[in-house]
């Protein structure tokens, strides 16, 4: 919306030179934001049979739609959002070059853009069946551009699977009709009328090996045992089995990776060192193992590439900060998991409900400034007035997310039908949001309130409640997590916190409470957090969940801690120097 706004008022200018009947010509961008400062760009653009009449769609609509889905950037993040910048610029230049020619004068060995008649003679089979849907869509106006038919291929698809339900409901479809049916939705749901504007590098951006052993390792289609029931542990595939038939060459990646996923269920699972193995995608991989393990991908017809593109996106949405980065929404991805499949909330939730749990954990803190709800509002900042200082990060979490999938290339909810799409949407809103440390004591005390009628919960409020719980005992695990896992947590936060601090001093605004380095007291900080943050919400919830009452000990141990140290002691970030608490054992879903 920001962005939006600038090219409106003229923040962002956009120009073309040269003498129309040339072969080049020069298209400048410019930039010009008070918190960025100014910023300019020329590209020269040589023309090709009609490329330049499709400049636009080519280059100027994917511009202004990436820009669309960013928000207004704090001034400390001036270097990051500009290499962010110039790696778009040159990501865009470099397909126009592949698509339409290089400067250089030599003609362009690539196929041309097939038109819409070759499409269609190409990826849709010539049938009966499928010839008066090609008649349809062909039926829409050849002037109309791609992205408004889009729209009627979606609501084509979505009428005729909501039309094959009803009449087999109703017994009037036989079996060879229902698969032309199936086909006839297959084929709009391929959408083959358009071009896959994913960049062609991506499978040099993502471990396309670990992808593959994710897939072997976790599918229900090659774990039958796991398809039995989806109270018990899963049975896994062997790490023996993996590093004899991993294509993986780096041998002590293999088994790097293989030690690691044997701990995807567990609660000292190490995202730090996940990180490090995959080269800083420790949300993409665990993302995406999730994805697989629950079978949302079948469950949801989410097509692959656009699960690699959403996760790939989302991931790089993050930003550097010490603490609210990629590597912290994986952190809570895995526990929000954990709770789920050990902890025992699976007994409450539908697949619509895991499917929106495991989306608000991956979004939760997307595009998040390093800069916390009080330093929007005191700063007034574009996001404190967007959002009526409410929830101000949480909200653009959350529309971020939602805004991004409005592109088809990122839309993993594409292909869930209307009603169905809703419910999950509501329920990532409704999780997001209680994340909200201004909610905390609005939503710690409704769920007391409700514990004290009883503790079965059954209805849908129920369920979204407990959900909601979830995922704020995910966001604040740290305290429950093992010691050296809470300590380098811990020391990310007060870096984060102190950065904060630093820039509340240069603004001359109020400091926040624990943010100003030279008055902070690390210990007492971390004590005054658990004590009235951490320890009541975690014994609510126990009464929901006993499975996790095994957390008590390591935030007893952590708390502890402080009794001896003023400060971090970083010898304690190895795991081989503290005393280890055992994993918890379960038996029948219950712990023992």
């Amino acid at each position: 919306m920001a962005l939006k706004h600038a090219f409106f008022h003229k923040k962002i200018t956009l120009s073309v030179e040269g003498p129309e009947d040339a072969q080049y010509c020069n298209f400048n961008i410019e930039l010009n934001f008070v918190t960025l400062g100014r910023t300019a760009l020329t590209l020269k653009l040589r023309k090709v049979k009609d490329a330049w009449d499709n400049l636009a769609s080519v280059f100027l609509f994917p511009f202004f739609e990436f820009y669309s889905i960013r928000t207004e950037s704090a001034p400390t993040e001036k270097i990051e959002q500009l290499e962010k910048q110039l790696k778009i610029y040159k990501d865009k230049i470099n397909q126009i070059e592949q698509r339409f020619g290089s400067d250089d004068g030599e003609e362009d060995e690539s196929p041309a853009r097939p038109t819409r008649d070759e499409f269609m003679k190409k990826d849709v089979p010539e049938s009966t069946d499928t010839q008066s849907v090609k008649d349809e869509v062909m039926s829409l106006s050849d002037n109309q551009d791609d992205e408004a038919i889009a729209v009627p291929a979606e609501r084509i698809a979505r009428f005729l699977k909501e039309l094959k339900t009803k009449l087999v409901s109703h017994g009037h479809l036989t079996e060879t009709e229902t698969q032309r049916f199936n086909l006839v939705v297959n084929v709009l749901g391929k959408d083959t009328l358009h071009v896959d504007q994913t960049p062609p590098k991506l499978e040099n951006e993502v471990d396309m090996e670990v992808v593959s052993y994710i897939k072997k390792r976790f599918s229900k289609s090659n774990n039958k045992e796991a398809a039995v029931t989806k109270k018990e542990p899963m049975s896994l595939m062997s790490s023996q089995d993996f590093m004899k038939n991993s294509s993986i060459s780096r041998q002590k990646t293999k088994e790097d990776i293989a030690n690691l996923f044997e701990k995807v269920d567990n609660w000292d699972f190490d995202v730090f060192t996940l990180n490090e193995l995959t080269g800083g995608k420790a949300l993409f991989t665990t993302g995406y193992t999730l994805f697989v393990k629950y079978d949302l991908l079948n469950k949801f017809n989410i097509p692959e590439d656009i699960l690699i593109n959403f996760l790939k996106e989302i991931e790089s949405g993050y930003h550097p900060n010490p603490y609210h980065n990629s590597m912290h929404a994986a952190d809570v991805l895995q526990v929000l998991h954990f709770i789920i499949y050990k902890g025992g909330l699976s007994a409450l939730m539908t697949d619509e409900d895991i499917l929106a749990a495991i989306i608000s954990a991956i979004i939760h803190d997307y595009d998040h400034p390093g800069l916390n709800n009080a330093f929007q509002i005191n700063t007034q900042s574009y996001l404190a007035t967007l959002y009526n200082d409410r929830a101000v990060l949480e909200n653009h979490h959350c529309a971020q997310a939602f805004e991004l999938m409005r592109s088809p290339q990122y839309n993993i909810l594409q292909n869930i039908p209307l009603d169905q799409r809703k419910e999950v949407r509501d329920t990532i809103v409704d999780m997001l949001l209680a994340t909200d440390m201004g909610q905390h004591a609005k939503v710690v005390g409704r769920f007391k309130s409700r514990l004290e009628v009883d503790t079965k919960f059954v209805t849908r409020d129920d369920i979204r409640l407990a959900m909601q719980m979830s995922i704020k005992i995910s966001d604040v695990s740290n305290p429950a997590r093992p010691l050296y896992l809470y300590l380098r947590w811990s020391d990310q936060i007060n870096i984060e916190f102190w950065a904060q601090g630093d820039r509340e001093k240069e603004l001359k605004v109020q400091v926040s409470p624990l943010m100003d380095r030279t008055t902070a007291v690390v210990g007492k900080g971390q004590v005054a957090f658990y004590n009235y943050v951490v320890e009541p919400m975690y014994k609510a919830f126990y009464q929901l969940l006993p499975n996790m009452q095994f957390t008590w000990k390591h935030m007893e141990r952590n708390k502890n801690y402080w009794n001896d140290h003023d400060k971090f002691d970083p010898v304690d970030f190895v795991p081989e120097k503290v005393p280890v608490i055992p994993e918890p054992q379960f038996e029948g879903g219950k712990l023992l």
